[in-house]
């Protein structure tokens, strides 16, 4: 009994400690933070400062407020966030110096210019995201992106209104960056789009074309997209896809194509069988046939018109795991379908 006891007191006096310990802690935190936070560039903007890693996070919302920048020794160069809005010129030399940010927010729907000598001696912006680009004169000036070159990976352009004659403008400036990886252009006003306009961007993994307009896709020339491996084109008014526009897109391990209006798949798209993933949910589809793409892992099919006769998935798809068909007209599934996906792991109908 009195064993029972002192474990009964020994534990509350524990939670008494551990509880006096967490708060001594975030005590020690928030002075830290009071105390680091003086030392964020741009005093006028709002401000915070991360002390777990010692970076900070600056929101600016008037052109102003951007000009009072620090320049002591003392200030905190490492920025996790920096957000802009309701500016209407970053003209200023040299406005962002020596910062190195790792994800950058512009909202230009106030944005009449901005110069590239605003970024002169940028360290670095990893993530840059340009939101509500809409006028249609040239508001991003020549070499813009030049000070980044080096730096910047993701580049996201959304709600801009972008059309193909204004994304071939911008393009010259986004070749600019060397290294760029993602580049996500959803919610914009593309009705076609050219893959030839991205063959002097080298390193490009990712392309999204989300929430647009797209009827048409074009490629001219075969040899500038083999470096890409994931292409989103969901959510647009694509209803066919010319039989060989993804023939050397030798790379390309997953595709979206959901949300459009196709009515014909033909598998001879991607000759390459480097394909894991592959969606097709949501269109016109009555009739799929799928054979050659023996490293496909995940199909989605749901929201079509297919039914079990016109369902054909040969059996060299042996790591199929993942197949959707739900919301189709299928009322039964042929069994030889079933038997040629020996690693089929999960199965909606």
């Amino acid at each position: 009994m009195f064993k029972i006891i002192h474990l009964f007191l020994f534990l509350i006096l524990l939670t008494i400690f551990l509880t006096i310990l967490s708060g001594y802690i975030i005590y020690l935190l928030l002075i830290q933070f009071k105390l680091n936070v003086h030392k964020c560039s741009f005093p006028l903007c709002n401000r915070e400062f991360y002390p777990w890693n010692s970076k900070c996070s600056i929101d600016c919302e008037e052109s102003y407020k951007l000009l009072e920048n620090l320049e002591h020794n003392q200030r905190i160069n490492d920025i996790s966030k920096f957000k802009i809005s309701n500016v209407q010129n970053l003209t200023a030399h040299r406005l962002f110096n020596n910062l190195d940010i790792s994800f950058f927010e512009i909202d230009a729907t106030y944005l009449l210019k901005a110069e590239y000598h605003a970024f002169d001696g940028v360290k670095s912006i990893k993530n840059l995201l340009i939101q509500n680009l809409k006028r249609k004169d040239n508001i991003l000036r020549k070499n813009i992106f030049l000070p980044m070159e080096n730096s910047t990976e993701n580049l996201y352009i959304r709600k801009s209104k972008l059309t193909q004659k204004r994304f071939q403008y911008l393009i010259s400036e986004i070749e600019k960056l060397r290294y760029l990886k993602i580049l996500d252009l959803e919610d914009n006003n593309f009705s076609k789009f050219n893959f030839n306009d991205l063959r002097y961007i080298k390193h490009l993994k990712v392309l999204s074309i989300v929430n647009n307009r797209l009827e048409l896709i074009q490629l001219n020339d075969y040899n500038h997209v083999n470096c890409i491996e994931k292409l989103y084109l969901s959510n647009n008014k694509l209803n066919s896809i010319h039989d060989s526009i993804f023939e050397n897109f030798s790379k390309l391990s997953e595709v979206y194509l959901d949300n459009n209006f196709i009515s014909h798949f033909n598998q001879s798209l991607f000759c390459v069988t480097k394909i894991k993933t592959l969606s097709l949910s949501f269109n016109n589809l009555t009739e799929i046939i799928i054979s050659n793409l023996n490293r496909l892992s995940n199909l989605l099919l749901s929201g079509n018109s297919l039914n079990g006769s016109k369902i054909f998935i040969h059996s060299n798809l042996t790591n199929l795991k993942h197949l959707e068909l739900n919301m189709n007209k299928i009322e039964f599934l042929p069994k030889e379908i079933l038997n040629n996906l020996t690693n089929l792991k999960y199965l909606d109908l």
